[in-house]
């Protein structure tokens, strides 16, 4: 520990730090105290500058001391009566930017800040000024003259950097007041203190530890962080399957940033509410923390650089970093999983030491962990596989126990979120570097000066312009790609890393070596799990390779929506059967576990009942398509290619692969040329346009067969085609007959909005082709080659998809691109081509039925900032009046649509469940409380049912607080179709009120990121005891609340959600078989499976259906042979209706006993049933001997199969 403070002057009058050391287990921040009483003498000693002067230029050089390395210690406060103006500017700037709840500093504040942190900078000329900054917040606190008010920021500041160390804020305080009443008493603070008193002082008041550390341990510790350091210092890019070596780069992610929506900071303030800073200021202001990010976003990349700079740190607390994944490794096996601090211990990395100093090691840490100065980095949760709910529940256990001041960092992809979601920390996203071109140019400039670089021969710059060059050719027109890091990481290892002439010669070899690498045996291989084999395979390799060739099959399934997970699994069994030799039962089992590493490996999201591929991998899924398709033989490559150009929805698959395949390019030149197959010109036509050059020799054959589609009055993609035609070059004389066949068989709007295209691809233009030259009223004269004829039908095309009154047409047939893109491409064009003459078309533009997108918004605000000269993104530049501004305030026109469009699915909710998706969307996506507090309570006030209402406890339930639900005016129910019949008027006006504003708002993906943590009022409880309620009433909607919603909800918060329906499930003593309760007794198993033993006995039938359900499933798809006892008792029910939701299962999974299982059955089944429940009126004790309900006369008596019954 070391205390410092200002020493009596020297005889050329500068004052020399008196610094006392302590010996003690860790280090005390410096402590600079200048108080009132010594002013004086400090002033004197340094007698020929001024005060402020004196002052800045001794924090000015410690600060520069931390900056440059030159010292490790990890706190300065620093105490100064009130000096001037210029010091107390700097105070309160500083003041303010360490309060998250603070305004910005003022200008003059600012300032002064600015300049203090110039002045250090032009010292150390590579300090970075963001880093700068950081350690200014975190180790300088300016304490005016105001020792006696212990509520000031600056004291709070510095008890709060003591405690840090100490033990607690209450011992930061005790030791700061400590020390400021003894230097205070200490005359002019001459003689400081030395050894012994400070000793005294702090050990009397027991703020040091007695406790010492050993000489062996010490030496290990010195060695640990060494380690530490030096891996941090050795990450490389790891060696690719591409016999690649591994690439040294350090601090690859260096410009990796974190976003945390609960973290303020006005320095790092950025869109969308999300806060943007460094990974290691997080981690140093915010105790318990959640890293989430994307497969290869650099997560364990950066808790090792962030356990590599603590560790650098004399007072900062102790890294330890523990891999999840090795740790479920010791719980397979195990019936319990349980965490504690000596579990993590024993796992935790420690690197380059030998068996006995790692013991010294461990046991040090376990020493910092309950004391609370360590910094403990749990990574990869998600890698922990089928136990990971298990070991998200027993880390929950672990933090709920642990020390206050022990900081922690849980790091997983976000396809786990569900379980993380449970561990209830602060939510950081750990998105891709700020910049993905820059870190791959930085990855090829870093191996220029490598060792082992190839083409030694070729000096730097040379080798530099080959490698920039490649990577152009290589990455061409898929530059989105580097949005995903790995690529980015793969591509810029084998441009460093192998010989320019070893290089892939073009852009398709390239994607093959890269996606292949990246998902087919790199990303997803390493998820494998332990070294088991799966079940019923033979072997390790007899797995790995199924593993991958699920691959191939998987994606084939999946469509954009996704696919039944059942199917899917039911697939890949198949699978495994066919071509692995695996046992029936043993190969559902493989399955479900090659799935759930699919799911791990961020290929697709398995959660819930559907599987959905993930945005930021369907781009490689259909790439990896595309190269499995061009390396296929001529025939097979043929006849994939004639089965996909039929569909529309892979179309793409086709556009990947002509792209860059000639055979595949020929073949579909020759459907579209010669066989004049419109899919395949509408494909090639689509090729053109991405790229012209490039098709430029087939175009005009592929124009007639899109011009002989358009005249068939048969052909039933006319309206693609028509669009399509009005962006390709067709020849003058044939546009006339293109503009005549489209006026007479498209609907009037699409007919306008193909004009208002045509327009403007098919004018006359110059030199540059993206220059549009069009002679409007009061322009110059046209060119002589422009028929002014021609001026006046673009005119009137223009005029007229401007002034449009409703939206396109949507009984054709189109792909939601088209519906989407076209009509937004259509108006901006015209509003482009016409603002010049009349400014306001701008206005009317925003306005239009057309604005169907986020894209088509965000044009035309920046055409309008444009024409106003106002920068893009202003409020200014924000159209008050735009059909997004309108519909989101039209709460009561919102109201009725979701009560009209969510009523066919809460009839039939076992039918679809995307009801609840508009509800969530309001809420989530669209955001619209933020932009409208209240709006959700004016929803919930004006609408008409109790889906509406349900609205409120949603919101309760997922967070939001009582002012975002609170009161404010609703307007605009005018704007609601008045006749409700009309679903295409009905299905524009949805889509407006969600997609139809700005950008930053609008995200596709419905996030379930419920945080139950903080619930001081009950509000959230009470919230969810409504919506049990109404799950549990006799309202039509009860169905809905307990197959869908509750069961989504529960996803998020399975705990919360089965703590209250276990006790109301459990009190249920009516005897009626209803199938809301039936339903919410297999939910309750399923999130929590001790409810099986408490429900399993229950009055209810429709209880024990559930709870029979869920054992069948457990036998059944998962071959728990320990649920066997329990389905022979059960299945012997007295209620044939409660023992036919063992059938129920088998027909939903379309699955069978095995032998074992289906003997079970039949030699348990020996008991008859004694009546049966009627599903339709609930009526129970129903005559066995009767087929229909006495009390409702349906015929409802279960007809069992032979297989479950006696």
């Amino acid at each position: 520990m070391s205390v410092l403070f200002p020493h009596a002057g020297t005889a050329d009058g500068d004052a020399i730090p008196f610094r006392v050391h302590m010996e003690a287990d860790h280090s005390v921040d410096d402590l600079l105290i200048v108080s009132e009483s010594g002013l004086n003498s400090y002033v004197q000693a340094k007698a020929d500058r001024n005060v402020r002067r004196a002052v800045l230029d001794t924090l000015k050089q410690w600060v520069k001391a931390v900056a440059t390395g030159d010292t490790q210690d990890d706190a300065l406060v620093l105490c100064t009566a009130d000096l001037s103006t210029v010091v107390g500017h700097l105070s309160r700037a500083l003041t303010r930017l360490r309060d998250p709840y603070a305004q910005a500093p003022s200008s003059s504040e600012q300032a002064a800040l600015d300049e203090f942190t110039k002045e250090i900078l032009a010292l150390s000329p590579k300090a970075d000024e963001t880093g700068l900054l950081d350690e200014l917040l975190r180790r300088v606190v300016i304490w005016h003259a105001d020792c006696g008010n212990s509520g000031s920021p600056a004291v709070t500041a510095a008890c709060t950097m003591l405690g840090s160390l100490l033990g607690g804020y209450d011992k930061g305080y005790v030791a700061f007041s400590l020390l400021r009443d003894e230097v205070s008493d200490l005359a002019q603070l001459r003689s400081g203190l030395d050894i012994d008193q400070a000793r005294a002082l702090l050990t009397k008041a027991g703020l040091v530890s007695a406790r010492s550390i050993p000489t062996s341990t010490r030496s290990a510790l010195v060695r640990y962080r060494t380690g530490v350091r030096d891996r941090a210092r050795e990450l490389a890019i790891p060696g690719l399957p591409l016999d690649i070596r591994p690439l040294p780069v350090p601090r690859l992610l260096g410009n990796l940033r974190v976003r945390c929506r609960g973290f303020v900071d006005s320095r790092y303030v950025s869109a969308r509410a999300y806060q943007v800073v460094p990974l290691t200021v997080l981690a140093r202001r915010v105790p318990r923390i959640t890293l989430l990010g994307g497969p290869g976003s650099g997560k364990t990349t950066a808790l090792i650089h962030l356990a590599a700079a603590t560790a650098g740190q004399a007072a900062a607390p102790m890294p330890i970093m523990v891999r999840l994944g090795k740790l479920a490794d010791r719980f397979k096996h195990e019936r319990d999983v349980e965490i504690a601090d000596h579990v993590l211990v024993g796992a935790m990395d420690v690197p380059t030491l030998d068996a006995a100093e790692a013991d010294l090691v461990r046991s040090e840490a376990l020493a910092r962990i309950r004391t609370g100065r360590a910094l403990v980095m749990l990574d990869a949760l998600d890698e922990t596989g089928y136990i990971r709910q298990d070991v998200a529940r027993a880390l929950k256990s672990w933090l709920d126990t642990i020390h206050d001041d022990l900081r922690v960092i849980v790091s997983s992809r976000d396809t786990a979120y569900s379980s993380v979601a449970i561990l209830g920390l602060t939510e950081a996203e750990l998105g891709p570097p700020s910049d993905l071109d820059d870190t791959v140019r930085r990855v090829v400039e870093h191996a220029a000066d490598w060792s082992g670089r190839p083409d030694r021969d070729d000096d730097i710059a040379t080798w530099l312009a080959k490698r920039v060059l490649w990577l152009r050719m290589a990455v061409g027109e898929h530059w989105a790609m580097m949005d995903i890091p790995l690529y980015a990481m793969h591509i810029a290892a084998l441009a460093a890393a192998t010989r320019f002439a070893d290089l892939p010669p073009n852009n398709a070899l390239a994607l093959n070596s890269v996606v292949e690498s990246v998902w087919l045996r790199w990303e997803a291989g390493v998820r494998r799990q332990g070294a088991d084999p799966l079940p019923g395979l033979p072997d390790r390799d007899s797995s790995a390779d199924a593993f991958n060739s699920t691959f191939s099959l998987v994606t084939e399934q999946l469509e954009d929506r996704g696919r039944s997970v059942d199917a899917l699994a039911a697939t890949i069994a198949k699978h495994l059967e066919a071509d692995y030799g695996s046992p029936r039962g043993l190969a559902r089992t493989s399955a479900r576990q090659l799935l759930a590493m699919w799911d791990d490996a961020g290929l697709f999201v398995a959660h819930g009942p559907d599987s959905v591929v993930t945005a930021r991998t369907k781009l490689l899924i259909e790439l990896g398509r595309a190269i499995r398709i061009s390396t296929m033989s001529e025939e097979e490559k043929g006849a994939r290619i004639r089965e996909l150009i039929d569909d529309s929805e892979q179309r793409e698959i086709i556009l990947f692969v002509v792209a860059f395949d000639r055979s595949v390019r020929d073949l579909v030149t020759r459907l579209s040329v010669e066989e004049k197959e419109v899919p395949a010109a509408l494909a090639l036509g689509t090729a053109y346009r991405r790229d012209p050059s490039g098709f430029a020799d087939c175009i005009l054959g592929t124009i007639d067969t899109l011009i002989a589609g358009l005249l068939d009055e048969q052909c039933p993609q006319f309206v693609s085609i028509a669009l399509l035609l009005a962006h390709l070059p067709v020849p003058d004389k044939l546009r006339d007959e293109v503009r005549s066949a489209a006026q007479r068989r498209l609907p009037p709007v699409w007919g306008a909005v193909f004009e208002a295209i045509a327009a403007y691809e098919w004018a006359v233009r110059e030199k540059d082709p993206d220059q549009l030259v069009l002679d409007l009223p009061d322009a110059p004269p046209p060119p002589p080659v422009l028929d002014p004829s021609d001026v006046l039908w673009r005119l009137a095309a223009f005029r007229k998809v401007l002034t449009l009154p409703e939206p396109p047409e949507r009984d054709v047939k189109l792909t939601d691109l088209e519906w989407k893109i076209e009509p937004g491409y259509a108006l901006v064009k015209a509003a482009e081509e016409m603002a010049p003459v009349d400014p306001e078309v701008v206005t009317k533009a925003r306005l239009s039925p057309l604005v169907l997108d986020g894209h088509t918004a965000l044009h035309l605000d920046m055409l309008a900032a444009d024409h106003a000269d106002l920068p893009y993104g202003s409020a200014a530049a924000q159209s008050p009046l735009s059909p997004a501004a309108v519909l989101r305030s039209d709460v009561g026109a919102l109201a009725t649509l979701i009560t009209m469009l969510a009523a066919p699915s809460a009839q039939n909710p076992e039918y679809g469940d995307w009801s609840l998706d508009i509800v969530i969307e309001v809420l989530r996506v669209a955001e619209l409380h933020l932009f409208r507090p209240g709006v959700i309570d004016d929803i919930v006030t004006l609408g008409r049912d109790t889906l509406v209402s349900l609205l409120h406890d949603i919101a309760a339930f997922l967070g939001f607080t009582p002012q975002d639900l609170a009161g404010s005016a609703a307007s605009c129910i005018e704007l609601l179709p008045q006749d409700l019949d009309d679903e295409t008027a009905i299905d524009y006006q949805w889509s407006a009120i969600l997609y139809g504003g700005d950008p930053e708002w609008i995200d596709t993906e419905l996030p379930y990121r419920i945080d139950t943590t903080e619930d001081s009022d009950g509000r959230r409880q009470r919230a969810l005891d409504h919506i049990v309620s109404v799950a549990l009433s006799d309202d039509p909607i009860a169905l809905y609340a307990a197959a869908v919603l509750l069961d989504r909800l529960g996803s998020g918060s399975p705990s919360m959600v089965a703590n209250t329906l276990r006790p109301r499930l459990a009190s249920l003593d009516s005897r009626k078989f209803i199938k809301a309760p039936a339903t919410l007794s297999a939910l309750v198993c399923k999130l929590d499976p001790n409810a099986i033993a408490e429900l399993q006995n229950s009055h209810n039938p429709a209880v024990r259906w559930g709870v029979l359900e869920t054992v069948t499933h457990h036998v059944v798809c998962e071959g728990e042979p320990e649920a066997r006892i329990l389905l022979e008792l059960m299945a012997n029910d007295p209620d044939r209706t409660v023992r036919f939701a063992i059938e129920n299962h088998l027909r939903q999974h379309d699955t069978e006993f095995s032998d074992a299982v289906e003997e079970l059955i039949h030699t348990k089944l020996t008991e008859a049933a004694s009546y049966w429940s009627c599903v339709e009126c609930g009526a129970t004790c129903q005559p066995m001997a009767s087929p229909t309900c006495q009390s409702c006369g349906e015929s409802t008596q279960p007809s069992l199969t032979d297989e479950v019954t006696d």
